[in-house]
């Protein structure tokens, strides 16, 4: 896309990491989330992917236990859950 970069957002306080692209295409502004996620209690919470990657079998091939990866894509009253099942 001419006149659109992508950035990375790194919030190493929080834990929270972001890959967006922003700019300009044509005349329309571009803002889009390529993928967001965050590490919060030990767990890896996958809020955002648009990519063709399978981030959740890539962590899980490199090590991080199954239990250890949460879609933030859920309601949070099913987050809840899937946390305590995974206590």
């Amino acid at each position: 896309m001419p006149e659109v970069d992508n950035k990375i957002i790194a919030d190493t306080k929080s834990h929270s990491y972001q890959l967006i692209r922003i700019g300009w295409y044509k005349d329309r502004h571009v803002h889009y989330t390529v993928f967001h996620f965050e590490i919060s209690d030990g767990k890896i919470i996958i809020h955002e992917n648009r990519t063709d990657i399978k981030v959740d079998e890539e962590l899980i091939e490199n090590g991080i236990d199954r239990k250890d990866i949460i879609s933030g894509l859920q309601h949070p009253r099913m987050l809840n859950l899937q946390l305590a099942d995974n206590g």
